[in-house]
């Protein structure tokens, strides 16, 4: 193993798939890849105006949940770097994964039922489908 990939949210499920990635890699001698997803649509259509510093907003708030991920890599003895990237978090993450060549994405689960799920979507089930190796899911 040498690139464990986490998604980080800030979530109760992120957090957790964050300390099984890190006792993985602290183990494996493997470095943790925490990634923050901004929820930027793109391309963005013409009429869509964002506001001012709403970017700067978002990518300060991401940077301050990977700063806490990480060290929380650091206490289980776990390398880790982090990264920002925008767009559908699924999307983002997998191909993060491919570029990389990942040995494994993790993820929290959120805890929805099946009905909220096949409503609302979810970036784990999404992931199971597209990412093209394994997905970890911690609860």
């Amino acid at each position: 193993m040498k690139n464990l990939i986490v998604g980080v949210d800030g979530s109760a499920g992120s957090l957790k798939a964050i300390a099984v990635a890190a006792e993985i890699a602290a183990a494996t001698n493997s470095r943790v890849v925490l990634a923050h997803v901004l929820p930027v649509p793109s391309p963005l259509p013409p009429e869509v105006v964002i506001p001012p510093g709403w970017i700067g907003e978002l990518t300060e708030a991401g940077n301050l949940i990977l700063k806490a991920a990480a060290e929380q890599c650091t206490r289980a003895g776990a390398e880790s770097e982090a990264r920002v990237l925008e767009g559908a978090p699924d999307e983002a993450l997998a191909r993060l994964g491919a570029q990389l060549e990942s040995d494994f994405i993790a993820v929290g689960s959120r805890g929805r039922g099946a009905v909220s799920r096949l409503l609302l979507g979810s970036v784990a089930d999404k992931l199971l489908q597209t990412a093209g190796r394994p997905v970890l899911i911690a609860r």
